[in-house]
């Protein structure tokens, strides 16, 4: 073949525009919609608690003539929190930052990766924590037929009713904390299901003037009543590197969880849990608890990046979330 050929005048080159990252989005984690970030002073210390059924015993009583009144109080406890230190470093060689090519862009690249890690562990914190039977004073086993206490219709049967099984355990939990939920977590399961549930669909179409057959979030917010509905779709690897890819997600994909969470965290006031943060000991945490880095390390010719958090997820009040496993099959 006379040349020159056409590989003889092109060398591939790597795109300029283009790179390939599995980068969770944010929707997909779900911690801190469940146990928002409370920012504290202390590494470790206590807050105070005020006795459920002292402060909504009925204590009034008729009072007669020239009688005193009755009287009554309340009595307080305290419970304590340690947050516990996590952190990651990823260092960058100042040679190989030098002969990159201009499709990366080093810290941009290095802080994305850490951020990333950190949403996985805020999630693993709160499923670790909140995530599982026992927790809450509300578990619910999801069945494929006959029900019996605490126990409801799979949502994948064509007997369940999702919408009356939710408010039956927003009341329960209403009945113990007088707050009605305001959160769910799905599993991503459990959220297949619900978007194609004939009772939800219906509901849906007959209530939304433009509702076009997309069920989105917002609209199953709608439909059970709360300010938020969140599909837990984080996953993290299972695997060493270098072993085969095994992908687990965080939060059970077959389960849900309902609770009251406290939009503004403050005194008398009850949330199911929180996620305290200490802002460290230079006080450089920000508003999400994290607290980042950058330095030279000399010795190895690099750019060290790094990130770090003081935290420890906590159940305020068992009675404020329900746990409702196996919602589907």
């Amino acid at each position: 073949m006379p040349g020159p050929t056409n590989n003889q005048r092109h060398i591939n080159k790597p795109l300029e525009n283009l790179t390939i990252a599995a980068m969770q989005d944010q929707e997909s984690f779900v911690g801190l919609a469940a146990a928002p970030i409370v920012i504290v002073d202390e590494q470790s210390g206590s807050y105070y608690e005020y006795s459920t059924s002292d402060w909504n015993r009925r204590e009034m009583k008729v009072r007669g003539s020239s009688e005193k009144s009755a009287r009554a109080g309340w009595s307080n406890s305290n419970s304590s929190y340690q947050t516990i230190r996590y952190s990651l470093e990823h260092p960058e060689d100042w040679n190989d930052q030098a002969n990159a090519d201009a499709a990366f862009d080093v810290d941009s690249d290095a802080a994305e990766y850490l951020a990333n890690q950190a949403n996985i562990q805020l999630d693993y914190l709160w499923t670790a924590a909140a995530g599982a039977t026992g927790v809450w004073t509300t578990d619910w086993d999801g069945v494929t037929a006959d029900p019996g206490a605490s126990q409801f219709i799979q949502f994948d049967q064509a007997a369940s009713d999702p919408q009356k099984t939710v408010n039956q355990v927003k009341e329960a939990v209403f009945a113990l904390v007088g707050k009605m939920p305001n959160t769910i977590i799905a599993g991503a399961d459990v959220n297949n299901e619900l978007i194609t549930n004939p009772i939800v669909r219906a509901a849906l179409q007959y209530t939304q003037p433009t509702f076009t057959g997309d069920i989105t979030p917002a609209l199953l917010a709608k439909f059970f009543g709360v300010s938020t509905y969140r599909v837990a779709r984080s996953f993290y690897e299972t695997a060493e590197e270098g072993q085969t890819s095994v992908m687990a997600n965080v939060f059970g994909t077959h389960d849900m969880w309902v609770g009251y969470v406290e939009p503004n965290p403050g005194k008398k006031k009850i949330s199911a849990c929180y996620t305290f943060a200490w802002k460290g000991v230079d006080g450089t945490a920000g508003e999400n608890g994290l607290i980042t880095w950058k330095y030279p390390e000399e010795n190895i010719t690099s750019d060290v990046y790094g990130i770090e958090m003081f935290m420890v997820v906590k159940i305020i009040a068992a009675g404020a979330g329900a746990f409702l496993e196996d919602a589907t099959v």
